[in-house]
């Protein structure tokens, strides 16, 4: 931890003439430069890191890449369930099944070299110590793994800590490439982006003679020492649909568009879908990505839903909401257009966009299925005939 380690330095440095050095390598967690000016501190850690890419780079050693595969959607979901219920709360789940990524995946001794620790301590707090490895089995594989991260907290505790949750916060998915957890799309993008630099730096010191890390006993100490602690204490009460992932129709205007701005001020991550293709720029944020849809269209739907999943990692919220009001006919002159269109839309469509989507639902968290009706179930006007038979049924 940071304060015990200057003590540390302090006290092994007290006689060094600091006039000589430039820079400081702690092993297993850095670099550090300084010098009379922030500038020219700068300069220096850029030129060492420089000469440090270039030694690496006259060794050639190639990162592993691999074939896209098409994705496995529902065991996606069933880890991402997965790992909400060992956190004890609805996580978001981001794939990255680029060439580098599945080529890491798919590495003969990947079980090995993935689960050794950390790359630098200070990520033992975003990432876990280390990594679940998925198999056959994604949900069996997750339980596994917090089973022994409580042995290993028992194992160094003290008896005076509090086990923090012990649910993974990536994995790495053979075949499918890797998977990063967080309770926001933000805090999963952050833990992403530390991984991409690891699994690159791990295949590196493999390179270079081998990749090791701090010991079992010194990653515990940063990962439960007292400042974190203590922030676990406080930690802030989570927002109403916290790491939930939600999918409304209708999504440009009115009912829907404002369903889509609460959900996401409270938590959620949404997927926000319209036939109207303004919804793609309405919607264009990495917590509420607009699509182009029409619901009357199997296709879409099926199409919009997969890409929640892939995105988000699951689906535990439908709110079905598209619908159009129909041009006033009294039932003598109604037109079989006018009546079918109504139906199609505004029945049909939420059957059909339900059914696609309740085998993700299923394992979603605390799914919901909200449909938004019509005051004109219970007062039909004159002349609605088509809208309200339609939000009659749609109702029922």
């Amino acid at each position: 931890p940071g304060f015990v380690l200057a003590k540390k330095i302090y006290e092994m440095t007290q006689n060094l003439d600091w006039s000589k050095y430039e820079g400081m390598v702690l092993l297993n967690h850095g670099l550090f430069t300084f010098a009379d000016t922030a500038k020219e501190s700068y300069e220096n850690h850029l030129r060492l890191v420089t000469e440090a890419e270039k030694f690496i780079s006259k060794k050639k050693i190639k990162l592993a890449v691999g074939k896209s595969n098409s994705i496995d959607l529902m065991n996606l979901a069933i880890l991402r369930k997965s790992v909400s219920e060992q956190m004890g709360k609805a996580v978001v789940a981001k794939l990255s099944n680029d060439r580098l990524s599945i080529g890491f995946s798919n590495l003969s001794n990947v079980k090995s070299i993935a689960t050794r620790g950390t790359l630098t301590p200070d990520h033992v707090i975003r990432t876990k110590p280390i990594p679940v490895v998925i198999g056959k089995d994604p949900a069996k594989d997750v339980r596994a793994f917090a089973g022994n991260y409580k042995f290993y907290f028992e194992c160094n505790t003290n008896d005076k800590l509090k086990i923090l949750d012990p649910a993974p916060r990536w994995a790495v998915w053979p075949g499918q490439g890797v998977v990063s957890f967080g309770t926001s799309i933000k805090e999963a993008n952050i833990v992403a982006d530390i991984v991409e630099h690891t699994i690159a730096a791990i295949q590196l010191a493999e390179g270079l003679g081998g990749w090791k890390v701090l010991s079992e006993k010194d990653i515990f100490e940063m990962e439960y020492w007292e400042l974190e602690q203590a922030k676990l204490a406080s930690s802030v009460k989570a927002l109403a649909f916290q790491g939930k992932i939600a999918l409304v129709t209708g999504a440009a205007s009115g009912i829907g568009r404002a369903t889509v701005e609460y959900l996401t001020s409270h938590g959620a991550s949404v997927i926000a879908l319209d036939i109207n293709k303004e919804v793609v720029d309405i919607f264009n944020k990495p917590n509420a990505k607009g699509l182009i849809c029409d619901v009357t269209k199997d296709k879409d739907l099926k199409n919009s839903i997969d890409e929640a999943v892939r995105i988000f990692g699951g689906l535990d919220i439908i709110v079905s909401n598209a619908g159009i009001f129909t041009s006033s006919e009294n039932i003598a002159g109604m037109s079989p257009e006018n009546w079918e269109k109504s139906l199609r839309i505004n029945l049909t469509s939420h059957q059909q966009l339900i059914k696609f989507a309740i085998p993700y639902l299923e394992q979603g968290i605390d799914p919901s299925i909200i449909i938004v009706g019509s005051k004109n179930v219970p007062a039909p006007g004159p002349g609605a005939g088509a809208y309200s038979v339609a939000k009659a049924g749609l109702t029922q």
